[in-house]
């Protein structure tokens, strides 16, 4: 760009191809006002080419309006809101209990680089651990450091000290690194060697540094600067890298395996290392099979372009791997005033970019100085960039937080994740002291009683609309843990399940498009033929035909998933539905369905199950019968997986969503790594919602009590808070029952989710509501909301404020269209902590219900949010009679590019079926809905009575087992971690793979024991946890 002379050399670049569109993303800020500027695009000079560009954007943000967009980012991000419920053991809320609530350790590692000149420096070792909570080795790991002058004589010696002193205070290290491209930083007698003796050589390095270091650096740059250099690829060949993450991989599973460059993030005039260069490069070793799994970006800044570092981190997130700032540092040629200024810049930056998940200094301090910066002088006095950090590493803790239950026997706040220490006192009560982590990015409620130190806790979704109205009425935030103050920290990589098959594509679209996307799976089986044929569909005298997909022995019991992008003629927009006809005119009404658009294409998503083989089939597509339409389709697709397949990939999501790796390293106070300690680890709650509806007949049943809270962490009334049965005449409110049901759920401490508010159904509305209009309706509904929501604030998790209103609209008709936008308002200024659902049926369990396919759904939604109401969670009913697994999975598809949390909120299976066919079909539910990554919790409608259920029991009335009882009993069991036992290894360490949830940890060395609690959030990267004994 240039102005007034002056001339921006780069503000964003992007590797252009031809033929298609590629997108380039940067900014600028100028130094001095500019009346006439001229942004340019030019290619390399060695080519000559025309350049043509499309949909521009320039937007600008004043220095306010920025750091409010990160301030906005860091509070939905690396915050989160908590609820702490205090009540006796009988469920009775205690108002006016003191609280106070320290944060002792953080979630988000920041941290900087270290020498050789720590060891023995007692108060550099104060001054570090005092502030950081991770390090790197400045150059003690490299290969001219650990292996400096003759092949085979290797020196561990300085970097086992180092070690040594990071484990004595519990702090995470990278590993940096194994291997250098730059020739000049390799040892001398290495860049001597043979291509073979080569091989052999670089073969060692990883083994000894990775064997030696096994499951103690959270990280290794295995390749360090390879977009600038090349030496082990001329020297071994193209495949070479590829070679060093393989081999890395299998030493080291558990770290997460880097590569890191520098002037990626930095600028974009380094023609060698641009974002999209980086992408590739990345995009290739992934290709190749490597484990790279983590993206370094080293951050030798001089003077930053912060809307420039964003658009890069943007669009490496893409990749939806770990980015850590790895060596940030501000060039020397700033005077150090100007140094701590544009430092303070990056490091707000990167903190408040979600991608970003580790930010690490270059501030190793020695007798002459630092390598660009440094913190402080030899003796330990800030300089200017000092105070920066201090500074941020003030402002990025919650610090110590003291306050009082409420009414409600609740207190709530936002704490930045990490570790807290809580401590509760009531009159008459003895103090109560116990710490838990806070490192899930979402909504936490936390219940106590006094009289215990165990907790539950209960992870709901909060969104960032929630975040800043609840910061808008300045409450504040923190967190719990169980046990002992133990250091942990989340990092790694995570476990797949080998596949034999292909992979399943998440991937759905909701906007309609100018051009169709290429075909899921390359086509899947439409890619070898064409299918793409005109069917006439019946012999109506409108002309208009509509596509099919002629489909060739299809088997059994194979799921079949499909795509297609669907553009109409004939009408602005209407449903568009597939439909498949199989051998012996057998047809299968609805496997998929879109509201398609003229002038755009739309994607349809769907699927199917055959229950007998077809050796010629028919998909086709039609609209409504009301409206002729001429349909084109494009971009078909037709992946099959088989029955083993499906189930392969549902616990390859599983192992990736609902678990995580975790590596304990156990050591004395000297960080002295304590090999053959006993350990034993028992997760003693869940993190996934799990639950199911009860009814008033749990009420003094304590048989049926027990039975629930020994299998489920989360509840919702069947009936009990519908206004039917809270006022059966106006004014005569009665909570009574939820009242007592409520204190149930709390004395066990179990969630409860609110189920609802409105039912749009007249005939589930009291009469006398029925009978109201206008503004007698209106008063009653703001009381109803007031009423319901001032009694139970905070306690439910969920409100459905909703409920069925793609089916009905009762208030909409009374009170006009944006009755329903009202409510969401009021609930959410009454409740604001609160996650409001919409509620609706017949979205995930078919297409054939007109009213309610999954883009009418999604349409309400939007229209919700365009209308400025804060509904923030999506409630499917999910009442199947036999479920068909493939469209089930393309719905939920759809619904999660929305990015609200998503419930099943009361799955059951119809009573038309058997009670062995019921739990067939249940566990095919449950199984689909607990490994899509969308799916945040699930409910069954499954409250007993005396008559039975409202479609499926899991007991008969005496509590023994019926078949879906059986199934529901077999995933409990399997979906959690259990017991498990062990030793540490000859590194002090011991890892598992767990679902997330809480665990009790116990470790025994000798006459010496340790308890403590470990929490596991989702995060694609192993968890390390430390115990000192």
């Amino acid at each position: 760009m240039a102005e007034n002379g002056f001339t921006y050399n780069c503000v964003g670049t992007v590797l252009a191809k031809r033929g298609c569109w590629s997108f380039l993303k940067g900014g600028f800020t100028l130094d001095a006002p500019s009346s006439l500027s001229m942004l340019y695009f030019q290619g390399t000079s060695d080519k000559a080419i025309d350049i043509a560009i499309a949909s521009a954007s320039l937007q600008p943000f004043t220095e306010q309006q920025w750091r409010t967009n990160q301030q906005y980012t860091i509070k939905t991000e690396r915050k989160r809101a908590v609820t702490l419920h205090v009540s006796d053991s009988r469920g009775h809320r205690l108002q006016g209990a003191d609280i106070t609530i320290e944060q002792i350790s953080k979630d988000f590692p920041i941290g900087s680089a270290i020498a050789s000149t720590i060891l023995g420096n007692l108060p550099y070792q104060n001054w570090f651990v005092e502030r950081f909570n991770a390090a790197v080795f400045e150059n003690e790991l490299k290969w001219y450091a650990t292996e400096p002058n003759q092949q085979g004589k290797v020196n561990y010696t300085i970097p086992d000290q180092m070690l040594q002193f990071l484990r004595a205070n519990q702090i995470i290290a990278r590993g940096h690194n194994i291997f250098w491209e730059n020739p000049k930083y390799n040892p001398a007698w290495v860049r001597k060697l043979t291509s073979a003796a080569l091989k052999s050589a670089v073969n060692s390095r990883i083994q000894s540094l990775t064997s030696r270091y096994r499951e103690e650096f959270i990280h290794w740059d295995i390749s360090n600067e390879m977009l600038h250099f090349d030496f082990y690829e001329k020297r071994l060949g193209s495949d070479a890298t590829l070679h060093f993450y393989r081999t890395a991989h299998e030493s080291d599973p558990l770290a997460t395996l880097f590569l890191n460059e520098y002037n990626v993030l930095e600028t974009c005039t380094d023609a060698n290392a641009t974002v999209d260069t980086y992408i590739a490069k990345i995009r290739e070793l992934e290709r190749g099979g490597a484990s790279m799994n983590g993206i370094g970006l080293e951050s030798h800044f001089s003077k930053p372009n912060l809307p420039l570092m964003r658009a890069i981190l943007d669009k490496l997130a893409t990749l939806k791997l770990p980015i850590w700032l790895t060596e940030v540092d501000i060039s020397k040629k700033f005077d150090k005033e100007t140094q701590a200024i544009y430092l303070e810049q990056v490091l707000r930056e990167g903190f408040s970019h979600p991608a970003v998940d580790g930010i690490m200094l270059w501030t190793a301090l020695h007798p002459n100085g630092c390598y660009q910066m440094c913190l402080t002088d030899y003796n330990l006095q800030n300089l200017p960039a000092g105070d920066v950090v201090d500074k941020l590493l003030k402002e990025w803790n919650s610090g110590k937080i003291n306050g009082h239950t409420d009414d409600h026997g609740s207190y709530s706040f936002f704490g930045f994740l990490g570790q807290y220490r809580i401590s509760v006192r009531r009159a008459s009560s003895s103090l109560e002291k116990f710490s838990h982590l806070l490192d899930c990015k979402t909504y936490k409620e936390w219940k106590t009683r006094l009289e215990a130190k165990a907790s539950r806790c209960a992870q709901i979704p909060i969104t960032a609309k929630q975040f800043m109205a609840f910061l808008s009425k300045k409450i504040i935030q923190n967190v719990p843990i169980l046990g002992f103050s133990v250091f942990l920290i989340l990092m790694c990589p995570f476990f797949a399940v080998p596949h034999d098959g292909p992979l399943y594509d998440f991937t759905a679209y909701t906007e309609c498009k100018a051009l169709p996307e290429k075909p899921l799976y390359n086509g899947g089986i439409f890619k070898d033929q064409a299918p793409l044929t005109q069917h006439r569909i019946s012999d109506s005298s409108d002309g208009f035909y509509t596509p099919a997909l002629i489909l060739h022995n299809l088997t059994q019991g194979t799921n079949y998933c499909f795509s297609i992008w669907v553009k109409i003629q004939g009408a602005d927009s209407t449903l568009v539905t597939a439909s498949l006809m199989a051998d012996n005119n057998s047809t299968y009404g609805c496997v998929g369905a879109v509201l398609a658009k003229s002038g755009c294409w739309s994607f349809l998503k769907g699927g199917f199950v055959l229950d007998a083989p077809s050796s010629l089939s028919i998909l086709y597509f039609q609209g409504t019968a009301d409206v002729s339409i001429y349909i084109e389709i494009a971009s078909g697709s037709l992946q099959p997986f088989t029955e083993q397949q499906w189930r392969t990939n549902q616990q390859s999501i599983i192992n990736t969503e609902r678990k995580r790796a975790v590596t304990i390293h156990v050591s004395d106070s000297h960080g002295d790594r304590l090999q053959g300690a006993a350990i034993t680890i028992e997760q003693i709650s869940k993190d996934f919602p799990f639950g199911s509806s009860i009814a008033s007949t749990i009420l003094g049943n304590l048989p049926y009590q027990n039975w629930f809270v020994e299998r489920f962490n989360a509840a919702v009334f069947e009936n009990e808070l519908k206004w039917y049965a809270t006022e059966r005449e106006q004014g005569k409110v009665n909570y009574t029952i939820a009242d007592q049901m409520l204190e149930f759920i709390r004395a066990n401490q179990i969630i409860a989710r609110g189920h609802n508010i409105f039912w749009e159904d007249p005939k589930y509305n009291p009469a006398w509501v029925r009978n109201l209009t206008g503004p007698a309706l209106k008063s009653a509904v703001n009381s109803r909301i007031q009423s319901l929501m001032s009694k139970y604030k905070e306690e439910f998790i969920h409100w459905d404020v909703s409920n069925e209103m793609l089916h009905f609209d009762f208030y909409e008709q009374r009170l006009g269209p944006d009755a329903t936008l009202h409510f969401y308002q009021t609930a959410h200024e009454s409740d604001p902590l609160a996650t409001l659902f919409l509620n609706e049926f017949n979205v995930v369990e078919t297409c054939t219900d007109v009213n309610t396919t999954v883009d009418t759904y999604i349409a309400k939604i939007r229209e919700l949010e365009r209308g400025g109401a804060s509904m923030n969670g999506i409630g499917l009913e999910s009442h199947f009679s036999k479920p068909n697994l493939p469209l089930m999975r393309a719905i939920l598809d759809k619904l999660a590019t929305l990015k609200l949390p998503i419930w099943l909120t009361e799955v059951d299976i119809s009573n038309k079926f058997d009670k062995e066919t019921q739990a067939i079909h249940l566990e095919q539910v449950l199984r689909e809905g607990f490994s899509h990554p969308a799916v945040d919790g699930i409910m069954l409608w499954t409250a007993l009575r005396p008559n039975g259920c409202y479609q499926m029991c899991l007991t008969d009335y005496n509590l023994r087992n019926l078949p879906a009882g059986d199934v529901v009993d077999k995933l409990l069991n399997e979906w959690n971690s259990g017991e498990i036992n062990g030793h540490t290894d000859d590194h002090g360490s011991y890892s598992f793979f767990g679902f997330l949830g809480e665990y009790k940890v116990s470790v025994q060395y000798g006459n010496r024991t340790a308890n403590s609690t470990l929490s596991l959030c989702p995060s694609d990267e192993t968890k390390h946890f430390n115990i000192q004994l």
